[in-house]
């Protein structure tokens, strides 16, 4: 049976008529039915949704890669919408983030505000911290540690805790990790712990080659020592399947798209991709 993945909200519209800044992918993964991240809105996913036929009442849950608004923001609407579902987070997710601009802090993570209201309702939440096994060959993975001196968390992110601003770790990040014939595919929100440290995290964890990664990649403003890092990261571990969305930025991703032109599959809204498993 193959896996089956859509791009319901995306930062472009290309086979569907709604785009925002965010991200969000239907999933079905051997009869296994997930929504990962549900944009900035929620009309998005919704209309998207409905444009492609896509049966978002049937998924079995909902998994929050990150606190940040336009990977959660859309939760309560498409809650509303399907009704309750389980739902997958991080435990620090609830923790306090903003982002700094112009000196200003800004609330990144909106998150925060539904937590009394999805506890006290008693919505299914599932904490994942390490590693928790969803289905059979389906996995999250979450506190990757950060090993190479390249991949930097910018420092206009910041949390508090305990009323204390420090710089923000994104200890809260989770990603998805399906165990293929052909090797690991990951699914990412935005890779804000850095790409590499990430695949390399998951390789090493599952002592398996990385056949594909899906989702933002938070390179939209790298340098360029860094698009090379990435590319020669895919080059040494022949990655077969790499499609960036997103935070990646379009400059990015057609960057990526020049070097390995029969490897990379830009994640636009409405793109459908299907793999064998």
């Amino acid at each position: 049976m193959p896996c089956k993945f859509q791009i319901l909200a995306e930062n472009y519209a290309y086979k569907t008529q709604h785009a925002e800044w965010g991200f969000s992918v239907f999933i079905d993964f051997n009869g296994t039915q997930l929504l990962f991240d549900t944009g900035q809105s929620g009309d998005c996913v919704l209309k998207n949704a409905k444009f492609l036929n896509v049966p978002l009442e049937n998924i079995e849950a909902i998994i929050l890669s990150h606190g940040h608004y336009d990977h959660t923001g859309g939760l309560n609407k498409i809650l509303k919408a399907i009704g309750n579902k389980k739902i997958f987070a991080h435990q620090e997710i609830f923790t306090k983030r903003f982002s700094l601009e112009n000196g200003k802090k800004i609330n990144s993570n909106p998150f925060l505000k539904y937590k009394k209201l999805f506890l006290s309702n008693n919505y299914p939440f599932v904490f994942c911290n390490d590693l928790i096994k969803i289905k059979e060959d389906l996995y999250l993975i979450g506190n990757v540690p950060l090993t190479n001196c390249v991949e930097k968390i910018s420092d206009h992110f910041i949390m508090s805790i305990v009323n204390k601003i420090t710089p923000d770790t994104f200890s809260d990040e989770l990603h998805l990790v399906m165990d293929l014939p052909q090797g690991l595919f990951i699914l990412t929100g935005c890779a804000h712990r850095g790409l590499i440290n990430i695949a390399t995290h998951i390789k090493n964890t599952f002592n398996k080659n990385i056949f594909g990664i899906m989702g933002g990649t938070h390179l939209y403003e790298a340098s360029q020592d860094q698009i090379n890092h990435v590319a020669n990261f895919i080059k040494r571990e022949n990655i077969q399947f790499f499609s960036p969305s997103h935070c990646t930025g379009i400059e990015k991703i057609f960057t990526l798209k020049n070097i390995f032109p029969d490897k990379v599959f830009p994640a636009f809204g409405g793109s459908t991709f299907t793999l064998d498993t």
